[in-house]
């Protein structure tokens, strides 16, 4: 922000040639709390100003993004369903009712961690743990960040992050790549193990992404592919052992 630019400081629609004061600081208080850039346009993380910015509004990319990093208000205060309201934006949230504690879990699905947070995830439910305070508030429901998956699925078997951000998610014999932090699915794609050379009926256990760039994909207890992230597909397929031999066989 600097004196060179035309700035318009009232609550009313900016010319054309000038930029809204309000909005720049409602996207810059985003970087502040931990934002990065949105793809999406109508986001207020988006990195370019669009030509009309009144009034301001966050986005449910915005709103996602936000409860991403600091999680949703406390459910254990409220009855029945939560509504979380900015602006004119509304996401509506279901009570997970009395899901088990994630400490007293004998297994997990899966596990991510970005930035500061851990995410846990365990049939239909997730955990935001901070990894920071080492504490964690009741679990959500994987639906209300990924409104694309079917009703009818049964977990996430596996997650990891792109080196180009984006994450790519392992549901049941589906997989998804998503942007983060909007969670909107990358266009085209949503494909099947088969698509990415894997056996159809494969049973994910884990993927890995390791800091050397190198991606696995652990199936059916013993078996190992390693995914090449650049076409997206499963380039070669070991043993458990021959590939992580201090990993004790299933």
């Amino acid at each position: 922000m600097d004196s060179a630019e035309k700035w318009h400081i009232e609550l009313t629609v900016n010319p054309d040639d000038t930029i809204h004061l309000l909005h720049t600081l409602t996207h810059e208080i985003g970087h502040a709390l931990g934002l990065y850039h949105s793809p999406l346009k109508d986001a207020i993380m988006y990195a370019f100003v669009p030509s009309k910015t009144f009034p301001v509004r966050l986005s449910e990319a915005d709103v996602l993004a936000i409860q991403n990093l600091y999680g949703l208000r406390n459910k254990s205060e409220i009855a029945g369903p939560v509504t979380t309201t900015v602006a004119t934006t509304t996401i509506a949230t279901r009570d997970t009712g009395n899901s088990a504690d994630l400490c007293a879990l004998r297994r997990v699905d899966a596990v991510l961690v970005l930035e500061n947070r851990m995410y846990v995830a365990y049939r239909h439910y997730l955990w935001s743990v901070d990894l920071n305070g080492k504490s964690y508030g009741r679990s959500l429901l994987l639906t209300d960040y990924l409104r694309f998956l079917p009703d009818n699925f049964t977990r996430l078997a596996g997650a990891y992050r792109r080196p180009s951000g984006q994450l790519v998610l392992f549901v049941d014999n589906t997989v998804y790549m998503i942007e983060y932090p909007s969670f909107e699915l990358v266009p085209g794609w949503l494909r099947k193990l088969r698509d990415m050379n894997l056996p159809p009926n494969a049973k994910i256990n884990a993927v890995i992404n390791t800091n050397a760039g190198r991606t696995f994909a652990i199936y059916n207890d013993e078996i190992v592919a390693e995914i090449d992230d650049c076409s997206m597909i499963a380039v070669r397929h070991n043993s458990l052992h021959a590939i992580f031999p201090g990993i004790p066989p299933a």
